[in-house]
C-alpha cells in the first residue's frame, strides 16, 4: 500500500524544508496526490493577505522536484546485476563505447547512479545506527552487533569504491575524446571520483561521531580507529590524485566548500527534473472576463437605446443617458471581472508545473498549486482539532484567532513514463518533492530575541535571560486517493527575530 512520507526539517537559519515522498501506484495508469499544509500565523506578526499575497508565498518558496533513488544496499551494488557498479563494468567489457554515443552516456549515467545510491544506502544503514543507539549503550550484545555492522558496512564501501578505482584502466586517454553532452567520459569519471571520495569520507567521520556516544571499551577503540583509517585514506587519495577538495586548519576552505557543493550537484543530476510553470486557467479567464465585458456593453447599449427612443437624438437627456450608461459600463465590467476572479479561483489553481526529464524527453506527470488565506470558518474540522488552540492562543490573538494560510498542492503522476527511465537501472518507485520556504516575512515585526528579566530570589535581585519566542503552527494533510482517508499531521515551529530556533512534531 501506497503512503506519502512527509519530513519537516530546518535547512539553515531561515528556512523550513519539506520533504514529500510520491510512491507510484502499481497495477494503475496514474497516482494521484492531494497535499495541503495549513499555516497559523499569530496576528501580531502582520502577516495576512494584505500583506502577503500570492506572489509573496511564491517568492519565498524556492521548490525541487526529483526521482526517488532507487533503494539497493551496499551488498546489492556489489552484487545485483542492475547495480549501477555491474552496468558500469559491463558497458567497459563491451569496449564499444568510444564509437557508440547512447552507450558514452549510458556510462556516465551509471557513474552518477553509483554515488547517488551509495550516498542513500550509506545514509539508510547510519539511521539503523542511530535507531539502536540508546539500546547499544546500555546492551553489551547490541553494542556488538553495532560495531560489526558498522565495520562491515566500512568493507562494503570500500570495495564498492575499490571496483570503481579498477576501471581508471579501461579509461584510458581516448575517454577525453568521447563527448557525452557538454563534457567527456573522462572527465565524468574523474569528478564522480571524487565526489565519491569526499562521500566516503564524509560518511566515515559521521559513523566515528556516532561511536563517540558508546562506552569507551576495547572494541569501540578498535572500531573507531579501522573507520578514522578509512577517512584518512580517502583524503590520501584525493592528495595523490591532485584533487582540490583538501581540508585546512590554517584556509578558508573555500574552494572545498564550492567543489563539494558542485560535485554533490552534478552526481545528483541525473535525478533531478526539469520544471515548467504556466499560469493556470488564462483562456477560461479571458472568456470570463470577455462575459463581463460583454454584460456590460448590454447594458450600456440598452440605456443609450431607450432614451434614443423617448427623447431622439442630439437632446440633453440622450447625451446624459449616454455619459451615465458609460459611467455604469466601466463600472459593471470591473465588478464582473473581480467576479468571475473570485469564482475561478475557487475552482482553478494559480500554477500549473510540468514534470519533465532534464532532456525534455519524458513527461512524468503535472503539479498543480494554490495559496490564499481562508477563514476560520472555511477550515476542516479535523484540521482544527489537529491544531489544539489552547486558551493563551486565544488571548495572545486578543479573541481574533490566527490568519490562515492555506497551500495546496496536487500531484499527478503518469506511472508507465517511469519504467521507461533509464532501462539499465533498477526501476523508479515515485518522486521527491523538496521545498524550502523561507520565513524571513515573519520577522520584521517581532520584539527583540532575548531580554532581561530581574527577579527577586532569597533577598537579592537576579537578573535572567529571557527568550522571545514565537509559534507557527502547520497542520500536513495528506489525501492518497480521491475520496480516501486524509492524514493529518501537526508540527510546530518556534522562531524568534534572529530566525528558526526548533520545530516540534506530534504525532
Amino acid at each position: 500500500m501506497r503512503e506519502v512520507e512527509t519530513r519537516i526539517r530546518i535547512h539553515d537559519r531561515y528556512q523550513l524544508e519539506f520533504k514529500l515522498n510520491y510512491p507510484i501506484e502499481p497495477g494503475e495508469r496514474r497516482t494521484r496526490y492531494r497535499f495541503a499544509v495549513y499555516i497559523f500565523v499569530p496576528q501580531s506578526l502582520g502577516i495576512n493577505r494584505f500583506t502577503y499575497e500570492p506572489r509573496h508565498f511564491y517568492r519565498d518558496l524556492q521548490n525541487y522536484i526529483r526521482l526517488k533513488t532507487p533503494e539497493m544496499s551496499p551488498k546489492d551494488l556489489c552484487r545485483r546485476p542492475n547495480s549501477p557498479l555491474k552496468v558500469m563494468q559491463r558497458l567497459l567489457a563491451e569496449g564499444d563505447w568510444r564509437r557508440d554515443p547512447e552507450k558514452a552516456r549510458r556510462l556516465v549515467n551509471s557513474f552518477k547512479f553509483l554515488r547517488a545510491i551509495l550516498k542513500s544506502a550509506i545514509r539508510d544503514e547510519l539511521e539503523e545506527v542511530v535507531r539502536q543507539l540508546p539500546r547499544a549503550q546500555e546492551d553489551p550484545q547490541v553494542r556488538a552487533r553495532v560495531l560489526q555492522g558498522l565495520r562491515g558496512l566500512c568493507d562494503q564501501v570500500q570495495a564498492i569504491v575499490a571496483a570503481y578505482r579498477d576501471a581508471q584502466a579501461q579509461i584510458s586517454w581516448e575517454a577525453e575524446q568521447v563527448a557525452v553532452g557538454r563534457e567527456t567520459v573522462g572527465l565524468a569519471y574523474r569528478l564522480t571520483d571524487e565526489a565519491l571520495s569526499l562521500l566516503v569520507e564524509r560518511s566515515f567521520i559521521q559513523a566515528l561521531r556516532l561511536l563517540r556516544r558508546l562506552p569507551n571499551e576495547p572494541e569501540v577503540r578498535r572500531t573507531f580507529h579501522h573507520l578514522s583509517e578509512c577517512a584518512e585514506s580517502e583524503l590520501r587519495y584525493r592528495k595523490e590524485r591532485g584533487y582540490p577538495s583538501i581540508l585546512s586548519v590554517d584556509s578558508r576552505n573555500e574552494e572545498y566548500m564550492f567543489r563539494a557543493a558542485v560535485l554533490k550537484k552534478y552526481t545528483s543530476s541525473v535525478l533531478f527534473l526539469s520544471r515548467a510553470i504556466y499560469r493556470e486557467g488564462t483562456t477560461l479567464e479571458h472568456l470570463m472576463y470577455a462575459v463581463a465585458a460583454g454584460i456590460s456593453m448590454v447594458f450600456a447599449t440598452w440605456v443609450a437605446f431607450y432614451f434614443q427612443q423617448r427623447y431622439g437624438n442630439f437632446t440633453m437627456p440622450f447625451f446624459a443617458a449616454l455619459v451615465v450608461g458609460y459611467m455604469f459600463k466601466d463600472r459593471i465590467k470591473e465588478l464582473g471581472r473581480a467576479a468571475f476572479a473570485r469564482l475561478l479561483r475557487r475552482y482553478l489553481f494559480d500554477q500549473r508545473i510540468d514534470v519533465r526529464t532534464l532532456d525534455g524527453q519524458h513527461r512524468l506527470g503535472y503539479v498543480r498549486e494554490k495559496v490564499h488565506f481562508v477563514p476560520e470558518a472555511e477550515v476542516p474540522p479535523e484540521v482544527m482539532r489537529a491544531r489544539n488552540r489552547q486558551v493563551m492562543t486565544e488571548l495572545d490573538n486578543d479573541g481574533q484567532g490566527e490568519q490562515i494560510l492555506r497551500y495546496v498542492k496536487e500531484v499527478i503522476l503518469y506511472n508507465d513514463a517511469f519504467e521507461r527511465l533509464y532501462p539499465d537501472m533498477p526501476r523508479f518507485t515515485g518522486l521527491v518533492d523538496i521545498m524550502r520556504y523561507d520565513i524571513r516575512p515573519y520577522l520584521y515585526k517581532m520584539d527583540n530575541p532575548i531580554q532581561r528579566i530581574v527577579y527577586v530570589e532569597q533577598g537579592r535581585l537576579v537578573q535572567a535571560k529571557a527568550h522571545r519566542m514565537y509559534t507557527l503552527n502547520l497542520i500536513f494533510a495528506t489525501e492518497e486517493r480521491r475520496g480516501g482517508p486524509t492524514v493529518y499531521e501537526r508540527t510546530r515551529a518556534l522562531l524568534s527575530r534572529k530566525g528558526l530556533g526548533r520545530i516540534e512534531v506530534f504525532e
